[in-house]
C-alpha cells in the first residue's frame, strides 16, 4: 500500500543485492510502504537495479509525441530544412534529453539515442539523389548536413555544466553529499557510477585540474562547450518570419510533460 508523506505517494524500491526476503512492505517510522522495481521521480524513471535503459526508453518516447505535435511544421514545404532543423533542435531534443546532466551511460544506452536522432534527420532532410536514384543520406552526411553537436556530445556537456555546479555547493548540501557516499563498494563486478562516466567525459574533452577550474563559473562556462542552437536561418523567404509561419500552421497548443 502507497503511504502519502507530504502531499507525495512514496514507494520505497527493493534492492536486489542488499535486501533478502520476500516482504512486498517495508515499515519506517511507523509506516508502511510498498516496494517496487521501477518508479517516476520529477518525471524520470528510477529502477531498482539503476539502469537507465527504461529512461532512455521513455525519453525517447515523449520525443516521438513532440515530433507528431509538430508534424504539420516538419512536413510543411514553406519552411526550410534549416528551419526544421532548428525546431527539432530547440523543441524536439530538449524533451528528449531533460534530466540527462545525470545519466550514466554505457555503449547500449547511447546507440538508441543516436538512432532516434538519426531517424529525425532524416525526415527532416529527407531523401537525396545520386545516379539519378533516391537514397537515404548516409550517417556521416546526415552529420555534415546538421552541423550541430551529436546528442551524446551534448550530454557529455550536460554532466560537465551540472558538474561545475555540484562542486560549487557547500559541502552540507544533499546533492554534494550523495555524490561522496563512503564506505566500501560490494564484492564482484562494479556497477558504473556517474563519476565514472563524469572522468571519461573528462579525459575526452582533455580538461585537466578540473576541480580548481569548476570553483569559479565564468571559467568554467568558458571550457564547457554551451547548448548550441546552431546556424539555422531565422527567417523563410516565402512567409515572413520564423514564428509567424508557425503561427500560419495553425498549429494545436500542445504540452510536453516530462
Amino acid at each position: 500500500m502507497g503511504c502519502g508523506l507530504d502531499g507525495l505517494d512514496w514507494q520505497i524500491m527493493q534492492n536486489m543485492k542488499s535486501t533478502t526476503g520476500n516482504d512486498n512492505f517495508i515499515e519506517l517510522n511507523g509506516n508502511k510502504y510498498e516496494r517496487c522495481d521501477k518508479f517516476k521521480y520529477l518525471g524520470v524513471s528510477v529502477t531498482k537495479d539503476n539502469e537507465m535503459k527504461e529512461e532512455i526508453k521513455a525519453r525517447i518516447a515523449v520525443g516521438n509525441r513532440a515530433y507528431q505535435a509538430l508534424l504539420k511544421v516538419m512536413k510543411s514545404h514553406n519552411l526550410s530544412r534549416n528551419l526544421k532543423s532548428n525546431v527539432y533542435q530547440t523543441l524536439i531534443r530538449p524533451v528528449v534529453m531533460y534530466a540527462s546532466e545525470t545519466w550514466t551511460m554505457a555503449t547500449a544506452e547511447e546507440e538508441p539515442l543516436k538512432r532516434w536522432k538519426r531517424k529525425v534527420l532524416r525526415k527532416i532532410f529527407r531523401a537525396t539523389k545520386e545516379d539519378g536514384q533516391r537514397r537515404i543520406w548516409r550517417n556521416r552526411e546526415l552529420e555534415e548536413l546538421y552541423q550541430h553537436p551529436n546528442i551524446v556530445s551534448e550530454i557529455r556537456s550536460n554532466r560537465l555544466r551540472w558538474l561545475g555546479h555540484i562542486e560549487r555547493m557547500p559541502e552540507d548540501r544533499m546533492v554534494n553529499t550523495l555524490g561522496h557516499p563512503g564506505g566500501r563498494r560490494l564484492g564482484g563486478r562494479p556497477c558504473r557510477r556517474w563519476m565514472d562516466d563524469i572522468e571519461d567525459d573528462l579525459q575526452k574533452m582533455k580538461i585537466k585540474r578540473w576541480r580548481m577550474h569548476a570553483s569559479d563559473r565564468d571559467v568554467w562556462a568558458n571550457i564547457i562547450p554551451g547548448p548550441d542552437v546552431g546556424r539555422a536561418e531565422r527567417t523563410s523567404p516565402n512567409s515572413g518570419s520564423f514564428w509567424e509561419t508557425l503561427e500560419d500552421l495553425e498549429l494545436p497548443r500542445a504540452s510536453f510533460r516530462p
